[in-house]
């Protein structure tokens, strides 16, 4: 039987996750920075943007596949802000991907201008992805998280 202690929660990790995307969108915002930025910057600027786009794909299909439809099953009254965040994640790519157009087509201008919509997009999503997520996390019992995370990691 599993306790307190050993009980997984993926709703911790997804939290976690997020720690980790918002590491990658600082890298992006420090490679942007203020000055010139040249050929070489292009580069590294469209990597940093492609591996965060990457790693966003990942954990929004985490949640849409494994922890969306288990908290629709599970707290239904939970179901207008989950998906108000499935929105979100359409918002979130949408930006991500103009972004990465404007690297590969536009001016520095314009990549910090789309970065700056991208950001704001992703910080208010980050912060109602998390309060959902405490908010599950408080209404699920040992049982529940050993499913969730079961459910997760088949994904």
């Amino acid at each position: 039987m599993a306790t307190a202690a050993t009980t997984p929660d993926p709703l911790h990790e997804l939290s976690h996750d997020h720690r980790h995307l918002s590491e990658l969108v600082l890298e992006v915002r420090a490679l942007l920075g203020d000055g010139p930025l040249g050929d070489g910057d292009r580069a590294e600027l469209a990597d940093a943007v492609a591996r965060l786009h990457d790693e966003l794909l990942v954990h929004f299909a985490r949640e849409e596949e494994g922890l969306f439809p288990f908290v629709l099953e599970r707290l239904a009254d939970l179901g207008s802000r989950v998906e108000t965040l499935r929105a979100g994640h359409d918002s979130v790519c949408g930006a991500l991907s103009r972004l990465h157009h404007a690297i590969g087509h536009g001016t520095a201008g314009a990549w910090r201008d789309t970065f700056a919509r991208f950001e704001s997009l992703y910080g208010a999503h980050a912060r109602e992805e998390i309060s959902v997520l405490r908010e599950v996390a408080a209404r699920l019992d040992a049982a529940a998280r050993v499913e969730l995370d079961a459910i997760l990691e088949g994904l």
